[in-house]
């Protein structure tokens, strides 16, 4: 059983970790919305580049060329395209980059407090056995 003296450091101490924690979440939250929104920002201005410059390439094309296309076909496959692109930057490479970070993070966490267990984990072991 803890004492009272005890009891008081132990509660201290949780209460401390406990907000280091909560001030971690806030940090981590505002940072990977600030990012999140930077990338949603930038798809959506290659996207509208890239729809500029397709439409001026397509414009140049001989009127011969449109014949042979059904209708909307082009704007169709124009639309689809550029989703998976704007898709592509807005979410999977602010993802990529976060979760990267957060590996990279843990392994120099890991390897700070628990150097003696972490080489264990170390994916550089293979190179070291050849």
């Amino acid at each position: 059983m803890l004492s009272s003296v005890q009891r008081a450091a132990f509660d201290s101490q949780l209460v401390t970790k406990t907000l280091y924690l909560v001030y971690l979440a806030i940090g981590e939250y505002v940072t990977v919305s600030v990012s999140t929104s930077g990338f949603i920002y930038a798809g959506s201005h290659v996207t509208q580049r890239l729809r500029e410059e397709y439409l001026a390439a397509v414009m140049r094309q001989n009127i011969a060329f449109f014949d042979t296309l059904g209708t909307g076909e082009i704007i169709n496959c124009l639309t689809t395209d550029l989703n998976l692109v704007q898709d592509g930057i807005s979410e999977k490479v602010g993802f990529t980059i976060t979760g990267l970070t957060m590996f990279f993070a843990a392994f120099v966490i890991g390897f700070a407090m628990y150097w003696s267990r972490s080489h264990h984990y170390d994916p550089m072991w293979v190179l070291r056995i050849s």
